[in-house]
């Protein structure tokens, strides 16, 4: 075969506008002139070997790269077996972490066993993990989900945080306010039992005289109006029947947002063929 010596080399890559966050990877392409230059041999280098490793790839390369404090212009240099040079400037940049976090809450106060939502919106917009993760500063008077569903517990103030996911410490916070449940607790009250097997429903009606309790996982379910001697502030204890039988106890409390469920002898009731008990559950109205 006609040996065709390379006169010149072109490098371009996968890297958008010649940038990359530091830790992610790219690829390299090499354009040789003439088009049927046989010397396709190529020898790699950088200098920030610290910070990239290039991997030979099909006449091309393969680039791994690692994080950065600050953004580095990294210059890699291909030559070929013929002597000829080829060389590419790549920026690779610093995440992008976030500043500060300004938090909202949908409602600043509500009433035990009520929702409201909490909202964070990270700066700068472009960082580059606007994740949070939510907390209360006391889950004794509320609780918050990891998707900002704020349930109150008890009266109170406290503060919903959110923490930056980014490593950055950053927090921001918001004060809410829980204050006695005021008229009706009629509504639906959803929650799992204690082993998790499966979740309920109980139905609080005719202004808290009267309730019903649904097991999904068994289809159970049962009526129940209140018992007022045993009830007692914002503990509500109902009596009835469930499946078939008579005299079982559903107590709601609306101080803990918690429901346990006891038989006629006043032992907990065993979710049948789960094992498994209602018992101080959480509950949250819908």
């Amino acid at each position: 075969a006609k040996y065709v010596p390379a006169s010149k080399l072109t490098l371009s890559t996968s890297a958008e506008n010649n940038t990359v966050l530091g830790g992610t990877n790219f690829t390299l392409s090499v354009a040789f002139e003439p088009s049927d230059a046989t010397t396709t041999d190529i020898t790699w280098t950088s200098d920030h070997d610290d910070l990239v490793d290039i991997m030979d790839s099909n006449g091309g390369a393969f680039v791994y790269t690692t994080a950065v404090e600050t953004d580095t212009v990294v210059e890699i240099t291909a030559t070929s077996e013929n002597g000829i040079v080829g060389k590419i400037l790549i920026t690779l940049t610093a995440p992008k972490k976030v500043s500060a976090i300004n938090v909202t809450l949908g409602s600043s106060s509500i009433e035990v066993a009520h929702k409201t939502t909490a909202t964070a919106v990270v700066t700068p917009d472009n960082a580059d993990n606007k994740e949070v993760t939510w907390s209360s500063s006391d889950s004794s008077v509320a609780r918050v989900d990891k998707n900002g569903t704020v349930t109150a517990v008890a009266p109170g103030t406290c503060q919903i945080i959110a923490t930056a996911k980014d490593g950055s410490g950053i927090t921001g916070s918001a004060t809410l306010v829980v204050t006695e449940m005021t008229g009706t607790i009629d509504g639906t009250y959803t929650g799992t039992t204690v082993n998790g097997s499966s979740d309920f429903t109980i139905g609080i009606s005719n202004n808290g005289t009267t309730a019903t309790l649904f097991i999904d996982e068994t289809g159970e379910e049962g009526e129940f109006v209140l018992d007022e001697t045993a009830s007692s502030g914002n503990v509500y204890v109902f009596v009835g029947e469930f499946v078939y039988d008579e005299g079982y106890v559903l107590t709601v409390d609306l101080d803990n947002n918690t429901a346990t469920f006891e038989d006629a002898s006043g032992e907990t009731y065993i979710v049948y063929y789960q094992c498994d008990e209602i018992v101080d559950c959480a509950i949250t109205l819908q």
